[in-house]
């Protein structure tokens, strides 16, 4: 029993070193939140402080939004801080973040008034990654989608970050990436007059979309729900329009 405390025992006690240099780490980060507005309302914008496993609360962060004056706020004890902020026009703009010596980045898409958009599952596009051939049809599918639609993807476990490191590489430019909170992140969407054109991505998302969505489309059998074999089928389903939707607009 002793001897396996001494082997066990350096290991917890590095571990704990780790997490609590981690810990000190992710206190002195900052994340910016995407967004999706609509030109001519104002928009949410959201900065954290803190990280992982400590929020760091009461920190003046300086906000710039591209294009617009350097903002100052203070984040709250829970680490969040907020802006309001009325876009004039359609596109994207940078968001850059800081606070100390951290520094963080996000972007905020910017709809004309009734521009709809496609909800996509971020986790669905990992997996294509695993299957042969479907990693670069799922690119091709994404661009070309992104022709026609701003694109908000949503995340649930791998990671906003990763999503847009990937928006960046392939070039998606009205693209942006949103934790995913269930159905009530596609009713803010509706909330905003964002018309969701499609919703694509795996169970969870599909049936949250139930109501949302002019159109559902999944990789399983669902009710309800256009099942596809390959991220090469999708861009066809919606150059044709769905009920109460459109489809692409080849831009």
């Amino acid at each position: 029993m002793r001897s396996t405390l001494r082997l066990i025992l350096p290991g917890l006690a590095a571990l704990s070193l780790a997490l609590a240099g981690a810990q000190a780490e992710s206190a002195a980060g900052i994340e910016v939140a995407d967004a999706v507005a609509v030109a001519g309302r104002p928009v949410t914008l959201a900065v954290r402080t803190g990280g992982l496993f400590a929020a760091a609360g009461g920190m003046r962060v300086t906000l710039t939004i591209e294009g617009q004056a350097p903002r100052e706020i203070l984040t709250g004890g829970d680490g969040f801080g907020y802006l309001r902020f009325r876009p004039e026009a359609p596109g994207i703009l940078g968001l850059a973040a800081r606070a100390g010596s951290a520094e963080g980045s996000g972007r905020l898409l910017v709809l004309a008034p009734g521009e709809p958009v496609v909800v996509i599952e971020w986790e669905s596009v990992l997996w294509s990654a695993l299957r042969p051939g479907e990693d670069e049809a799922c690119r091709e599918a994404l661009r070309r989608i992104g022709r026609g639609f701003g694109i908000v993807f949503v995340t649930r476990w791998a990671g906003r970050d990763i999503a847009r490191r990937r928006i960046d590489g392939d070039g998606l430019s009205r693209a942006v990436a949103l934790a995913w909170r269930g159905a009530s992140t596609l009713r803010r969407l509706r909330e905003l007059d964002i018309p969701i054109a499609a919703a694509i991505g795996s169970r969870e998302v599909t049936a949250a979309a139930r109501g949302l969505a002019d159109r559902r489309v999944g990789f399983d059998r669902e009710r309800g729900v256009t099942r596809v074999g390959s991220w090469s089928e999708i861009p066809p389903l919606l150059e044709a329009p769905a009920p109460g939707g459109e489809g692409l607009r080849g831009r």
